[in-house]
């Protein structure tokens, strides 16, 4: 992604102290193909000063903002979030 990341609501979450970086590095790593969450939340975990579950948090509620689409793929029991950028944010 080469566009700066949007706020959710208000200054969140790019005025955050933590947050702000977080979702800055996650949006860098977004992109228009599927991206597993996992994977994309541990690496931002590991760079930044959230963890895993925070990167998850961010990018369900840039899925319900509508900045990217979400899926799970896979079969029950091992079913994998995915997601990437939508159409109008690329």
């Amino acid at each position: 992604m080469n566009s700066e990341p949007r706020n959710f609501t208000g200054e969140y979450p790019l005025a955050g102290e933590r947050l702000g970086p977080a979702w800055r590095m996650t949006w860098r790593l977004l992109s228009h193909e599927w991206t597993p969450v996992g994977p994309l939340a541990a690496r931002v975990a590991a760079a930044s000063e959230v963890v895993p579950g925070t990167v998850r948090t961010l990018l369900y509620a840039a899925a319900k903002a509508g900045m990217i689409e979400r899926r799970c793929v896979g079969r029950p029991g091992r079913q994998v979030a995915e997601v990437r950028v939508v159409e109008e944010e690329r």
